[in-house]
Protein backbone atom coordinates (compact mmCIF):
# COMPACT_ATOMS: atom_id res chain seq x y z
CA UNK A 1 0.00 0.00 0.00
CA UNK A 2 1.00 3.65 -0.45
CA UNK A 3 2.41 5.77 2.31
CA UNK A 4 0.13 7.96 4.39
CA UNK A 5 0.41 11.70 3.84
CA UNK A 6 -0.68 15.00 5.34
CA UNK A 7 -1.09 18.13 3.22
CA UNK A 8 -1.28 21.42 5.12
CA UNK A 9 -2.54 24.67 3.60
CA UNK A 10 -0.18 27.59 4.21
CA UNK A 11 0.30 30.81 2.24
CA UNK A 12 3.10 32.63 0.48
CA UNK A 13 2.61 35.30 3.15
CA UNK A 14 3.96 32.80 5.68
CA UNK A 15 7.27 33.20 3.84
CA UNK A 16 7.03 36.82 2.65
CA UNK A 17 5.13 38.70 5.34
CA UNK A 18 2.90 41.70 4.69
CA UNK A 19 2.11 44.91 6.54
CA UNK A 20 -1.16 44.90 8.54
CA UNK A 21 -1.37 41.08 8.33
CA UNK A 22 1.03 40.14 11.13
CA UNK A 23 -1.26 37.60 12.81
CA UNK A 24 -2.16 35.91 9.50
CA UNK A 25 1.49 35.79 8.39
CA UNK A 26 2.60 34.42 11.75
CA UNK A 27 -0.09 31.71 11.66
CA UNK A 28 0.87 30.62 8.14
CA UNK A 29 4.58 30.65 9.05
CA UNK A 30 3.63 28.38 11.94
CA UNK A 31 1.92 25.98 9.54
CA UNK A 32 5.10 25.87 7.46
CA UNK A 33 7.24 25.22 10.54
CA UNK A 34 4.87 22.53 11.79
CA UNK A 35 4.96 20.86 8.38
CA UNK A 36 8.76 20.77 8.37
CA UNK A 37 8.94 19.41 11.91
CA UNK A 38 6.36 16.69 11.30
CA UNK A 39 8.04 15.70 8.04
CA UNK A 40 11.35 15.18 9.83
CA UNK A 41 9.79 13.46 12.80
CA UNK A 42 7.71 10.91 10.93
CA UNK A 43 9.69 10.26 7.72
CA UNK A 44 9.71 7.87 5.97
CA UNK A 45 6.47 6.33 7.29
CA UNK A 46 4.45 9.52 6.78
CA UNK A 47 4.86 12.15 4.08
CA UNK A 48 4.01 15.69 5.21
CA UNK A 49 3.81 18.62 2.77
CA UNK A 50 2.40 22.14 2.69
CA UNK A 51 0.83 24.02 -0.18
CA UNK A 52 1.54 27.75 -0.02
CA UNK A 53 -0.48 29.46 -2.76
CA UNK A 54 -0.23 33.10 -3.66
CA UNK A 55 -3.25 35.42 -3.76
CA UNK A 56 -6.65 33.82 -4.27
CA UNK A 57 -9.79 35.83 -5.02
CA UNK A 58 -11.30 36.12 -1.55
CA UNK A 59 -12.72 38.93 0.57
CA UNK A 60 -9.23 39.46 2.03
CA UNK A 61 -7.76 39.96 -1.45
CA UNK A 62 -10.24 42.37 -2.93
CA UNK A 63 -10.21 45.53 -5.00
CA UNK A 64 -10.11 47.45 -1.70
CA UNK A 65 -6.70 45.95 -0.92
CA UNK A 66 -5.12 45.61 -4.36
CA UNK A 67 -4.68 48.01 -7.25
CA UNK A 68 -6.41 47.33 -10.58
CA UNK A 69 -2.97 46.79 -12.15
CA UNK A 70 -2.15 44.10 -9.59
CA UNK A 71 -5.51 42.39 -10.08
CA UNK A 72 -4.87 42.11 -13.83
Amino acid sequence: PGRACIVNIASDLGLLGRGRYAAYCAAKAGVIGLTKALAREFAPQLRVNAVAPGPVATAMVSAEHMSPEWLE
